[in-house]
């Protein structure tokens, strides 16, 4: 062989073996990018459950408590005047509300909601006193109440019981609710 054939066939090597590189580079590239994306994701579902923790949990407890202090278990006994705690409640809820918001734009499944929060959910919204707060002002809460309305079909789909379900947040046969909440 001369010295331009060497010169080729080397040429040709290091070709190739830029193809191959190039090749590995943009699999491991795909794998980096998956791998952040799940971690971002668990961050992101550990800071949701954080801002729980640190925001709601305590409305919750007292919700809970003053349930097993009713005459009523399954009722909460609000104090209408008591504004304080009607904004605890309404803070509470619009924390669910916002949920509403993170499943339209799809940044988290109904799956991954319902494994964190179902039972604190239904608890609190299928109450007939958190109904009397959230009715007189429905148009404000459209997002409970989409937020109510698909997850529990999506409970229902999946066969789950829904808590505390006596006392829907929202009665299918109530003629002033919204059609697209029936």
């Amino acid at each position: 062989m001369t010295t331009v054939d060497w010169w080729t066939m080397i040429g040709a090597i290091a070709q190739l073996s830029a193809v191959i590189v190039g090749i590995i580079g943009f699999f491991f590239l795909t794998w980096q990018v998956h791998v952040a994306s799940k971690i971002a994701r668990a961050d992101f579902i550990i800071r949701l459950e954080s801002e729980y923790m640190n925001h709601h949990l305590v409305t919750y407890q007292k919700i809970i408590v003053k349930r097993q202090q009713s005459l009523n278990p399954q009722c909460i006994e609000i104090n209408t005047g008591d504004k304080t705690e009607i904004s605890e409640i309404e803070h509470y809820l619009s924390f669910f509300a916002n949920i509403q918001i993170l499943l339209s734009e799809k940044l988290i499944d109904m799956k991954t909601v319902d494994k964190m929060f179902a039972y604190r959910f239904f608890t609190i919204a299928n109450d007939p006193s958190v109904r009397q707060i959230v009715e007189p002002d429905k148009e404000y809460w459209e997002l409970l109440y989409e937020l109510y309305d698909e997850w529990a079909k999506w409970r229902n789909d999946q066969g789950k019981a829904i808590p505390n379900s006596q006392f829907p947040l929202i009665d299918q046969s109530e003629p002033s609710l919204p059609t697209k909440f029936k």
